[in-house]
């Protein structure tokens, strides 16, 4: 990947695929939520909805600071 002309180590957040990065939060999210109802908890939607939507932003950022280049030796 180059950036301005200059190779760039970091993760190309045009290879992460938004829908699969949805489907593994959402998958997450669920089994949360199966554990609450299992344990008879209370499930907010909103802040489940909200709690989502910041994770998914959270990752995207993160996946933009992962160094994909080689691991240096010791």
């Amino acid at each position: 990947m180059l950036v301005l002309g200059v190779p760039s180590r970091f993760m190309d957040l045009n290879e992460v695929d938004p829908r699969e990065l949805q489907r593994s939060v959402r998958f997450a999210l669920d089994l949360v939520a199966a554990h609450r109802i299992a344990k008879g908890l209370v499930i907010d939607q909103e802040r489940v909805t909200a709690l989502r939507e910041s994770l998914e932003e959270r990752l995207v950022a993160a996946f933009s600071e992962i160094d994909i280049g080689p691991m240096p030796w010791s």
